[in-house]
């Protein structure tokens, strides 16, 4: 911790004290717990190289876009090589190479806290992700496969959403601690009667096993973490139906929304679900990872295209789409979040008898700003009539609308809210100017539709 280790030594050592008494963090803890690592960051070889470059950029201006160059390439996606060769620029996301966008190095840099050099670039990704094919790499999320007698009963334990759903569908879930706050968020799949497939957000593997051993007690079950054996695509686009069709000699799969079933596609055999980390139409493609390159390549030979992590964080803000780490947190109860109707109430999961009770006392909110000079980043402070509300959680630029769009936690005006569509009078202050914006509890691309 260096010089940080003294100045913060008494609040460090109190928040220790309270964790291991309590069994859960008492105050917002997730920057500074040690389960956001992943075993690759023991290497002894990455430690090396990393160490002196965090101390080094200890007060670097901490640009969008910014990445740590030291330790890269430890973890790479099974289709590496084909991002690499569609320009992709990647940044290093705990320990993997993920892909931001496919302009290469020269619409990206320089770096700048005004309007990024990759704007453009983004939005043609946006767009073919909205209207045309695009492919979304996904690999890095966690996939832990849940077996045994038990595993509907312990994931209904673990999980607030109901489990015990018919096979071949798919829920989306949080796991909650004793108080209810939100530890993940996921999505469950069922592929037997005592078989699931469970896919988490990347670099929470380890947390969310540790929480799975916590709870597993006598329960007559195994998980296993595969992350490595699978590769996952997003298709997004209003032509994915018939891309995914042009890539394979049988009918390309008519699924209801969160549903799954096996698919070809090309060369490779894998397995299809209905839903999209954007918002918009499309599919998650499940494939095994030495299968994966024949697969992207069948789908860009189809017409697809390749779009990145600015791209899908452009439309999960748009549809409102809370994400761990930014919107959900162990100290966020999924009300809150506008996530309560997830919760399978009856079925005793972790942090049901908190939930019971709690009545929101702050809300996740879109904030669609006046200005498009706004460029919001993350943490900036929200004012309603002068007061601070909140702070933003996410933000990006929405193509949509032509300006900044954000995700923000506030506890002011709740009623308003609750009985408007849309509340005015909001200022977020970004670099000390005040920037006016309006506020709905609903997503932007609903609410704002027609703006």
């Amino acid at each position: 911790m260096n010089s940080t280790g003294i100045a913060l030594a008494g609040g460090a050592g109190r928040a220790m004290a309270e964790w291991i008494i309590a069994g859960e963090p008492a105050m917002e803890l997730n920057e500074a717990d040690i389960r956001r690592f992943s075993p690759e960051m023991n290497v002894l070889g990455a430690l090396e190289a990393r160490i002196p470059e965090v101390l080094g950029r200890h007060y670097d201006n901490p640009y969008p876009g910014r990445s740590m160059e030291t330790a890269r390439g430890q973890r790479r996606s099974p289709i590496h090589a084909g991002l690499v060769a569609a320009s992709a620029r990647f940044e290093s996301r705990g320990g993997w190479e993920r892909a931001v966008h496919f302009g290469g190095e020269d619409a990206h840099l320089p770096l700048t806290f005004g309007a990024p050099a990759w704007r453009d670039q983004v939005g043609r990704e946006v767009e073919a992700c909205r209207n045309g094919a695009a492919i979304l790499d996904q690999s890095a999320f966690g996939k832990i496969m849940v077996q045994e007698p038990d595993a509907c009963a312990f994931l209904n334990r673990l999980c607030a959403a109901q489990m015990d759903i018919a096979e071949g569908r798919i829920v989306y879930t949080q796991v909650l601690n004793r108080k209810g706050g939100v530890e993940s968020d996921i999505t469950v799949q069922r592929h037997g009667a005592n078989t699931y497939f469970m896919v988490i957000g990347a670099g929470e593997v380890v947390h969310y096993l540790k929480r799975m051993r916590e709870a597993k007690g006598s329960f007559h079950v195994e998980f296993t973490d595969v992350t490595s054996g699978y590769a996952i695509f997003g298709l997004a686009g209003a032509k994915a139906g018939d891309v995914l069709q042009d890539t394979s000699n049988s009918l390309a799969p008519d699924l209801k929304r969160f549903q799954f079933t096996p698919v070809e596609i090309g060369l490779a055999r894998g397995w299809a679900g209905r839903l999209s980390v954007t918002g918009e139409e499309g599919y998650e493609l499940y494939i095994p990872a030495e299968m994966a390159m024949a697969a992207d390549e069948a789908l860009l030979a189809a017409g697809a295209s390749h779009a990145g992590l600015y791209a899908s964080g452009s439309l999960r803000i748009e549809s409102g789409f809370c994400a761990f780490g930014h919107e959900l947190s162990p100290g966020l109860p999924p009300q809150e979040a506008g996530l309560g109707a997830f919760c399978a109430f009856g079925t005793g999961f972790v942090g049901e008898e908190a939930l019971k009770s709690h009545t929101p006392k702050r809300r996740i909110v879109s904030i669609l700003f006046d200005d498009p000079q706004a460029i919001p980043i993350h943490d900036e402070p929200v004012y309603f009539r002068g007061d601070v509300v909140g702070q933003i959680t996410s933000a990006a630029w929405s193509y949509r609308y032509g300006r900044s769009l954000a995700l923000a936690m506030i506890d002011a005006p709740l009623g308003l809210l609750s009985k408007n569509t849309v509340v005015p009078g909001f200022e977020v202050e970004i670099a000390c100017t005040r920037y006016s914006a309006r506020a709905p509890l609903h997503p932007a691309k609903e609410v704002f539709a027609h703006d």
